[in-house]
């Protein structure tokens, strides 16, 4: 990724511009392949887990893929991605704290959202 001259960094923020949790997604669009890293992440309750989205526009329709889960001990975190089989194109990527183990049809309000339609 870091290799491509086109890849795109993409800040990842709390849609409601609160909270400490600072992130940024680093991808390239021709190989779908890209890496999250983030720091500030809060402290999970017993059950949950962060969940990495990303959001796929086909048509009109867009669509939230559940792609992995992950843990913080110290509220940091380094993701790797391959989205090279996902139908759509890319337009956002997300992340929010869900109830374990991960499913793709429970789907919590982002913790944090980066767009990736404008880049």
């Amino acid at each position: 990724v870091l290799a491509d001259d086109h890849r795109v960094q993409v800040p990842v923020t709390n849609p409601a511009g609160t909270g400490a949790a600072t992130a940024y997604y680093t991808w390239s669009p021709a190989q779908h392949e890209g890496f999250l890293l983030c720091e500030g992440l809060p402290a999970l309750v017993a059950g949950t887990m962060f969940e990495l989205w990303v959001v796929t526009k086909s048509g009109s329709a867009q669509k939230a893929n559940p792609m992995q889960s992950f843990d913080s001990a110290n509220g940091a975190c380094q993701v790797t991605m391959d989205y090279s089989a996902l139908a759509g194109t890319p337009t956002g990527i997300g992340i929010s704290v869900e109830k374990a183990p991960m499913s793709a049809t429970q789907h919590a309000g982002w913790l944090l959202y980066g767009n990736l339609a404008s880049n």
